[in-house]
């Protein structure tokens, strides 16, 4: 046995990780308190799939791995196809690398199918009437055009297919999913729509249980220590199939008892010494939403101002020594930003002093001023 596998095995099961250790570890795994990236691809990339339905939020989550990045540059970044803003894992908007995106779609678009089949069904969108409608929007996007969601809107409603009760909302994931379509590049504030194999060329996917062991070994490399039940959440596979991924992943991936919890880790991730360091979070980035047990993250008592009234929309938050410590929201105010701190307790004056530094940051991404509210 090689010096390297002793050593290994002597860290996990006779010096485990803290569970303070454990988050210092995500933070640096997922490029918050390490910035191992240069460009907003590399990012991207290293996260495999980042949330976006708020994409100004998304925007920040990119910016604050990049110190010294602008929010045009992340747009920049958009246009020049660095990332693709699509549908992908739990139905939801991801950010995906050009390179990894025929891969992603089929693992997503199997189990969505699967779980929104009733709805599909109610809505009247069976096999036939979503070839009639992809086949109208490849004509419509054919030669690089990009329309709009009100011009597909349009076309659809002049073909007459229905467009309310979330129906549009269904057709633009469903087709998304299947690798249709894409989000492109903005016009003034609002997204257009692609065909995917004009925005970012062709593409195939590779077979299902090698690309779910792929995937597994990049969620724990850039979001572990994690459990299989939160890759599992984080994919949105099933927990069987999670499981056989995460075993078939390779001999870099080792588990580690944590408390009550088993976690996979990959064999030379090592915790960092905990920095004390404060960072202003976006409401849906990876730190908090990649994992379905967040307690480790945030005190149970305090779930009700950061995940509301469980309608789906999170608080951006304060994040201190890996933990959460209170919520934060901004303002667009004509040419500024106001910004309102929630703590969840009275904050310290170290506390006080490190939100302002990282407002600094705040204020460099986003080239316009940055105010505290309730400094």
């Amino acid at each position: 046995m090689k010096f390297q596998e002793i050593f290994t095995i002597l860290h996990v099961y006779i010096f485990p990780m803290t569970s303070q250790e454990l988050l210092a570890c995500r933070l640096q795994q997922q490029q918050i308190s390490m910035h191992s990236c240069t460009t907003v691809g590399d990012v991207v990339r290293n996260m495999v799939a980042m949330q976006a339905q708020d994409y100004p939020g998304v925007r920040w989550s990119l910016g604050l791995r990049l110190p010294g990045f602008t929010e045009a540059e992340v747009d920049k970044a958009l246009a020049a196809r660095a990332f693709i803003r699509t549908w992908a894992f739990r139905g939801t908007l991801h950010l995906v690398s050009p390179e990894d995106i025929y891969t992603i779609l089929p693992l997503a678009a199997d189990r969505i199918k699967q779980l929104y089949a009733r709805q599909f069904r109610e809505l009247g969108l069976d096999d036939k009437t979503l070839l009639k409608i992809r086949k109208l929007f490849e004509k419509a996007l054919a030669a690089g055009k990009q329309l709009t969601r009100g011009e597909l809107a349009e076309l659809l409603e002049s073909k007459n297919e229905e467009t309310r009760h979330h129906r549009l909302n269904f057709i633009l994931q469903r087709l998304s999913l299947e690798g249709v379509i894409c989000h492109a590049a903005k016009r003034d504030k609002e997204f257009t729509f692609a065909l995917l194999q004009d925005w970012v060329g062709p593409g195939a996917a590779m077979p299902k249980e090698e690309a779910l062991g792929q995937l597994a070994g990049r969620y724990i490399q850039s979001h572990g220590p994690a459990t299989t039940a939160d890759f599992a959440w984080w994919s949105g596979i099933t927990l069987g199939d999670a499981r056989r991924a995460l075993e078939s992943a390779g001999k870099d991936l080792v588990k580690e008892t944590i408390g009550k919890e088993t976690y996979w880790l990959m064999q030379n991730m090592k915790a960092p010494k905990p920095s004390g360091e404060l960072y202003l979070l976006p409401g849906f980035d990876e730190y908090f939403i990649a994992y379905k047990n967040r307690d480790l993250i945030l005190d149970p008592a305090n779930k009700k101002p950061v995940m509301g009234a469980g309608n789906g929309i999170l608080s951006s938050t304060i994040v201190h020594e890996s933990r959460i410590i209170g919520t934060w929201k901004r303002s667009l105010i004509k040419q500024q930003v106001q910004i309102e701190i929630k703590p969840f307790d009275a904050l310290s004056k170290t506390q006080h002093q490190k939100i302002k530094e990282k407002l600094k940051q705040y204020e460099t991404f986003m080239q316009i001023p940055v105010l505290l509210k309730n400094p």
